[in-house]
């Protein structure tokens, strides 16, 4: 059965650790059948973890770039392009995740 584009996405964000058996068939499929996916996989997933707040992550940030910009994924060039012109903002130690949830909430409340 085939995967959409969006649920294959959705499935790479997953842990792999925490993926059940069916899952991981879905995501191995296209993964196995295209290079160019196994690279791309792989980005995605270490940059998940780069979302998670922690000590380091400018860091990290700044070794994946390079790793990421060594591909051929030409739409991964583009939104490398993006982290490179916003850097500073991108590597900020805070983020106002939890009061632009709280306004997301509240206008669609309204």
């Amino acid at each position: 059965m085939p995967i959409s584009p969006r649920r294959f996405a959705r499935l790479l964000l997953i842990r792999p650790g925490t993926l059940s058996e069916e899952h991981r068939s879905l995501l191995d499929g296209p993964t196995v059948a295209c290079p160019e996916m196994i690279d791309l996989a792989g980005l995605i997933r270490s940059f998940a973890d780069l979302l998670r707040p922690r000590e380091g992550n400018a860091d990290r940030l700044d070794a994946w770039i390079p790793a990421a910009d060594a591909t051929r994924l030409p739409h991964l060039h583009a939104f490398i392009r993006g982290l490179d012109q916003d850097h500073d903002a991108v590597t900020l130690p805070f983020h106002n995740g939890a009061p632009e949830s709280v306004n997301t909430k509240t206008k669609s409340i309204m």
